[in-house]
């Protein structure tokens, strides 16, 4: 399966993939992975997937405050 096609059903991942926060490579390995998650704990693996590297996007958030 394509990556398009996985991240049709994986909004989240497809945001930090097309923000630059996931690589082309994670991206494809955290989609793999979240579509071999049941239903029920899905949304909450994909929210936590699409978050990696948790540091990255605090310090974007804090280089964008501090050149305000």
């Amino acid at each position: 399966m394509t990556l398009g096609a996985l991240l049709q059903d994986l909004p989240a991942v497809r945001a930090a993939f097309l923000a630059g926060d996931l690589s082309e490579s994670r991206a494809s390995l955290v989609a793999h992975a979240v579509c071999g998650v049941d239903a029920e704990q899905r949304a909450a693996a994909e929210e936590a997937a699409s978050c990696w590297p948790p540091m990255r996007r605090r310090m974007r958030c804090c280089r964008t405050n501090s050149t305000n």
